[in-house]
């Protein structure tokens, strides 16, 4: 009789069907709810200590001179007065890593990672510290993978990824990763000091050679140089002549960035990308790479900070590519000046770990424990 009267008072002129959409609508909107407070739980998103003020505008605007493309020489010759290394003997590595997907990539490019560098390397191979960026889950994973590996040498740090993932909406973009990539953007921030030297890779890449080559470039890094980076094998057009900059017809790809922190900080970093976004957005509305797009006129507009990379160091398998931007051995005939792929960027939209999946991340990360872990 109760369930006859609360039917009744809750739905007095509905038929049949009209009450089932709407409770269809209800729960729906119930989930939806239940859902996103899962996703970013407080005490997840509060476990670094992190400082972020979610009740404010995360990306602030500077008040700028749209005709003053370069930063003044005392910006660029700021250092961060507060760095202490924390590992200064290891090679640093860090990826952002946020689905299983993703998870996928990066066993793969661990793998590839481990065997040149500590298989081929031999004993007196340098230590690797890896700076994992992750939600939730997937470090879950990782946890449970990398303590199962027990290997020497490889030292790992996990950080939080939803407090950034929480900030990087002001960026405009129709890139498909867009806001994971976007948060390549706060890596002085997340990394605090502790890291002077760090090399950024996205998942899908393959190491065809030891990393220590690839890290030996930071001592060819002049001094106001605080980013290496290799050009796209492609053409994207980029025009700042209604600023007072230039023109170029390439872009910078963010699959492979060595990062020299020692001469960088948030601050500085800001003062560089915040004014070169705003002009950015009257040029092209929508930053087609996000991130990349946006270090791209960075770059542009101050050059002297980017030490340029061979592209043989961010080889792009994207269906676009031009092989005469980039020959080697993989698009060309046998010849004795051609070069070898150094790092393969698998950059395609037909990934097939894509349709990778993970059912029981905890299962997974029971099966072993790190051999240390440092938590931010």
């Amino acid at each position: 009789m109760q369930q006859k009267v609360a039917r009744h008072y809750a739905f007095p002129k509905l038929g049949r069907h009209s009450k089932f959409l709407l409770l269809l609508i209800i729960s729906a909107l119930v989930i939806c709810a239940f859902y996103e407070r899962a996703t970013f739980p407080k005490s997840w998103i509060y476990d670094c200590n992190t400082d972020v003020n979610f009740s404010k505008n995360v990306y602030e605007p500077l008040e700028i001179d749209l005709l003053h493309l370069k930063a003044s020489q005392n910006t660029l010759k700021s250092v961060d007065e507060k760095m202490n290394d924390t590992d200064p003997q290891a090679i640093h590595v860090m990826q952002t890593v946020m689905s299983s997907g993703t998870v996928r990539f990066h066993v793969i490019f661990l793998k590839s990672l481990i065997l040149h560098h500590f298989e081929r390397g031999g004993p007196n191979a340098a230590p690797i510290h890896l700076h994992l960026l992750t939600d939730k889950a997937s470090g879950y994973i990782l946890e449970g993978i990398l303590g199962s590996w027990r290997i020497n040498k490889l030292r790992y740090t996990f950080y939080s990824a939803e407090p950034y993932y929480a900030r990087v909406s002001w960026m405009k973009s129709n890139h498909y990763s867009g806001k994971v990539s976007t948060m390549k953007l706060y890596i002085p921030e997340i990394l605090n000091s502790t890291v002077s030297k760090v090399i950024l890779f996205d998942t899908d890449c393959l190491f065809m050679t030891d990393i220590v080559h690839l890290w030996n470039h930071f001592d060819h890094f002049k001094p106001l140089q605080f980013l290496g980076m290799a050009p796209e094998p492609f053409n994207v057009y980029y025009d700042l002549t209604e600023f007072g900059g230039g023109k170029q017809s390439f872009s910078y790809n963010g699959g492979v960035i060595m990062w020299n922190l020692q001469r960088l900080t948030m601050k500085k970093w800001e003062a560089l990308y915040k004014p070169a976004y705003e002009r950015a957005l009257k040029v092209f509305t929508r930053l087609t790479a996000a991130e990349q797009t946006l270090m791209t006129v960075v770059i542009m507009e101050n050059p002297e900070i980017l030490y340029r990379l061979s592209c043989h160091w961010n080889f792009q398998l994207y269906e676009g590519v031009i092989p005469e931007e980039c020959p080697s051995t993989w698009n060309r005939p046998p010849a004795p000046d051609l070069l070898d792929p150094l790092i393969l960027h698998g950059d395609r939209y037909d990934k097939r770990e894509l349709d990778f999946s993970l059912n029981e991340p905890k299962t997974l990360a029971n099966h072993g424990r790190p051999n240390r872990v440092i938590t931010c």
